[in-house]
């Protein structure tokens, strides 16, 4: 049995919506998200980053 497993990506458990975030300028993610309002997605980008910042050290 390997023992060596390479570690999970930062981004592993994030949902599609979470990595369209960092993936898609925002007029773009707007248009795939109407549901959600610009200061919302931009709300929740900042907390992703945050969320980034914490798990790669920062």
């Amino acid at each position: 049995m390997d023992d060596n497993h390479e570690p999970l990506p930062w981004d592993y458990f994030l949902t599609s919506y979470e990595k369209d975030l960092f993936l898609l300028p925002l007029e773009e993610a707007l248009q795939k998200y109407p549901e959600l309002s610009r200061e919302q997605m931009t709300a929740d980008h900042q907390e992703l980053m945050k969320s980034q910042e914490y798990f790669m050290g920062q």
